[in-house]
Parts: C-alpha cells; sequence; structure tokens
C-alpha cells in the first residue's frame, strides 16, 4: 500500500493539532477508515483529545493523560466509546490542556 499524506494544521499557541494520513490501496481506491491524529505540544501537561460527532455528541476520548513536550501520535479508527463503528460524516476533535479547550477541528470521516 502506498501512503498519501494530507496534513491539515491549526496552530494555537502552544499546541498545534493535525490530521490525516490516507492509506491508498494497491488498486488506488482509499482507505479512509483511519484518521491519524497528531499534537505538538510546547508545554508538558494533562491533555485530552476527545471526538465529537456535529450535534456535540462525545463519541469517544482518544488521549486522557500526562504529555511531555514533543509530538505525538493517536489514531482514530472510527469507532465510538463501545467499540461500535461510526457512520460517515464529519467529527469535531477537541484538544484540551488542564481542562481548556485549546484546539477544535473538523475531520470527515468516510467509508
Amino acid at each position: 500500500m502506498k501512503k498519501i499524506v494530507l496534513i491539515i494544521s491549526i496552530i494555537i499557541a502552544t499546541s498545534t493539532i493535525f490530521a490525516a494520513t490516507i492509506t491508498v490501496k494497491e488498486d488506488g481506491t482509499a482507505d479512509y477508515s483511519q484518521i491519524n491524529l497528531a499534537v505538538t505540544n510546547s508545554n508538558d501537561g494533562e491533555y485530552k483529545m476527545e471526538i465529537y460527532n456535529i450535534k456535540g455528541q462525545k463519541v469517544r476520548t482518544i488521549l486522557d493523560a500526562f504529555l511531555a513536550r514533543g509530538i505525538h501520535s493517536f489514531a482514530w479508527n472510527g469507532r465510538d466509546s463501545n467499540n461500535r463503528l461510526v457512520g460517515s460524516g464529519n467529527y469535531l476533535v477537541k484538544l484540551s490542556q488542564a481542562g481548556k479547550t485549546i484546539s477544535t477541528h473538523q475531520v470527515t470521516m468516510l467509508k
């Protein structure tokens, strides 16, 4: 499989969140069933990354942990907190540090 990397960046004060890596299969079709997310943070601290549907309902928590300064990668496999596949559509990725939202980014899940 070949990989095409599409990077969408949002820079907010001390952190950057970007997505997504799209895998292209040998037959030329794209596999959009996983979204890879990365955080570049310049401060150590408690971070939380959550996925919300367009209605504002929390779908899944991807990260809830202390992160040292640096680049950290995470993947969302298109499943909710109960391990059920979500539908195709737009989702919001919210990144918080110490309880304060520092970035919200829209991603599209296609199947």
